[in-house]
């Protein structure tokens, strides 16, 4: 039981694990802001790409 008990110890004090728990939040903080980015200008974006696509194929090819 003592065993047990200064693993669980050595496992709580060990930094490493807590480095990537950091990583992994920080990384989740940034999709999310990405996500939230992207919702907000979807429609601006989607707007943007058709009005471009549209003078592409408008255009007239004068070689």
């Amino acid at each position: 039981m003592n065993k047990f008990f200064s693993k669980v110890v050595a496992f709580v004090r060990e930094e490493e694990g807590l480095t990537m728990i950091e990583y992994a939040i920080g990384a989740a903080v940034i999709a999310g802001a990405a996500i939230a980015v992207f919702n907000s200008m979807g429609d601006t974006l989607a707007t943007k790409t058709g009005t471009t696509n549209t003078l592409v194929n408008g255009a007239a090819y004068t070689p």
